[in-house]
């Protein structure tokens, strides 16, 4: 239903920027709140909790083949350790919106862990 085309994680003095591109696949109804977890080994060092950008251009009015980029702040742990892990959910029923890969293999907990490469840590 929805795709994530690229993602790209920029960091700055306070924590990072992280850019997301979305593709909307097909229409849906449903407003998704994006959760992204910055985990530094177990534990949630940070997070963001809120719809694609900042609700003021929701899910349920995006149109099939829409491209919908969307950028945020977050707080990143100093050692370079973490790793962040994003997904998409229904806020009524807050169940995950299923998350598969390129080869239509379904990601565990329906999300996408990201890493620091090893020259931006």
């Amino acid at each position: 239903m929805i795709g994530l085309t690229e993602t790209a994680i920029t960091r700055e003095s306070e924590g990072a920027e992280i850019c997301l591109t979305w593709l909307s696949l097909k229409e849906t109804d449903v407003d998704y709140q994006l959760f992204v977890h910055v985990l530094d080994g177990a534990t949630i060092a940070a997070q963001v909790d809120r719809q694609p950008k900042e609700g003021q251009y929701p899910t349920g009015v995006w149109r099939q083949g829409e491209l919908v980029e969307d950028c945020f702040a977050v707080q990143l742990p100093d050692d370079g350790g973490w790793q962040i892990d994003l997904g998409l959910y229904n806020l009524v029923d807050g169940l995950r919106l299923p998350l598969v890969n390129k080869n239509g293999q379904r990601l565990p907990n329906d999300s996408l862990v990201l890493s620091p490469k090893k020259d931006n840590s």
